[in-house]
């Protein structure tokens, strides 16, 4: 036990360093000021990490640091899916006003859902571990809303021909690996137990590792000129006509919100 310990602490660091040096990367390329939100919880999580690395795992202290920051976190997580969702549909306003509800309601849901259930089980038996139990349920809940959003949002720019930069393609890609993997993750620790807690966390401290050494590589300035649809259509035709589709839908939504 004491190994795997050590071995996700070593996977945490390592996260944050990757965060740090993706940010810096960012910031080098000028992309902080085109995917700001990003850039802001990448400093945020390394910044958490170094912090609760002077903590011992299991105290009172570690506890309360991760009670006052993981609701943050997931905060800044809905705020990057909108973010991108943003970017990639930037040429089609209805749809994308469309979007900016449904993120929002979903991360108010998440957030009105979990302080309820908080509420009922704090005012039953107050203390530390009913709080560490509110902030673990609504990251599940944040988590599925996070999942559904983005399934969405790729089997959306999966069927029509949106078309979007090469950065965007890769984080969309990223954060729908990062979140599909932590969903996955918590579905298997559901059905093996809390047995499953030790390894899952290391799991996801790997995939989220190679979520961020991707950006490194990946993410370039450059890729904001290089544009590419997310799915290359294989029929010219019917690329056509799904484009005039899409035209058709943002400019009723358009006019819906108009009213």
């Amino acid at each position: 036990m004491a190994f795997w310990r050590q071995l996700a602490s070593g996977l945490g660091m390592a996260s944050a360093i990757l965060a740090a040096l993706l940010a810096v990367r960012m910031y080098r390329e000028r992309l902080h000021r085109i995917y700001p939100v990003l850039f802001t919880f990448l400093l945020f999580d390394a910044a958490r990490t170094l912090v609760s690395s002077a903590f011992a795992q299991g105290t009172s202290r570690a506890a309360y640091l991760f009670i006052a920051t993981e609701p943050l976190a997931w905060i800044l997580n809905f705020m990057m899916v909108r973010e991108i969702f943003h970017i990639v549909l930037r040429e089609h306003p209805g749809i994308d006003s469309v979007s900016r509800g449904f993120t929002r309601y979903a991360m108010a849901v998440s957030v009105v859902a979990s302080a309820a259930l908080l509420w009922m089980d704090y005012a039953s038996a107050p203390g530390l571990t009913q709080l560490l139990q509110g902030t673990f349920l609504f990251g599940r809940v944040a988590l599925l809303a996070l999942v559904v959003l983005l399934a969405a949002g790729v089997v959306f720019m999966s069927w029509f021909p949106v078309t979007i930069t090469r950065n965007a393609s890769v984080l969309v890609t990223g954060y729908a690996v990062y979140f599909g993997a932590k969903g996955l993750l918590l579905l298997a620790r559901n059905l093996a137990g809390a047995d499953f807690n030790m390894a899952g966390g290391i799991a996801v401290l790997c995939v989220f590792s190679g979520c961020l050494a991707a950006g490194i590589l990946l993410l370039k300035a450059s890729n904001e000129h290089r544009q590419r649809e997310y799915r290359p259509p294989s029929d010219p035709e019917e690329a056509h006509r799904l484009l005039a589709q899409l035209e058709r839908i943002n400019r009723k939504l358009e006019e819906s919100a108009s009213r």
